[in-house]
This record gives structure tokens, C-alpha cells and sequence, in this order.
């Protein structure tokens, strides 16, 4: 997704977000290695790892585990 507006980003639900204060936003399938390559961002491992878990959880919602990266797709297939 391109660069949301703060008016777009407020008007999403947290739900759309992976990360802490409405960061990391997901909103199409194109978001999802927009927000894994942004993960180094993240504050701490903990968040990161959060992130991560949110961002599968999100994938097998939607239909959208070939998204991930594969060496996620393959630790999940483990």
C-alpha cells in the first residue's frame, strides 16, 4: 500500500496493524513484505517476534501464507 495519510491511518482499524502504536500496517497482501522488511525497525526481539506472529496469523486469515517469506513458510511447515 502506498504511504498512508494519518487521516487513512486513523480511520483504519487496529486490527489492520502489526506492530505497537498502529505501526506496521497490513492492509493488502502486497503489506506483508513491506512489513517484514521494515522489522529491523522494531524496538526489541520481543517485538519483532510479535510482529512476526502477527503477520502469520494475519497470512492464514487471508489466504496469504505464500506472502511470507520462505524461510517462514518453511519453519511453519516444520
Amino acid at each position: 500500500m502506498a504511504e498512508l495519510t494519518q487521516q487513512q491511518r486513523d480511520a483504519l482499524p487496529a486490527s489492520a496493524f502489526c506492530g505497537r502504536g498502529r505501526s506496521f500496517p497490513v492492509i493488502t497482501r502486497n503489506d506483508v513484505m513491506k512489513a517484514v522488511s521494515s522489522m529491523g525497525r522494531a524496538g526489541s526481539d520481543a517485538e519483532r517476534a510479535e510482529i512476526k506472529a502477527c503477520l502469520i496469523r494475519k497470512c492464514r486469515q487471508m489466504g496469504w501464507m505464500s506472502a511470507l517469506p520462505q524461510n517462514w513458510q518453511d519453519e511453519l511447515a516444520q
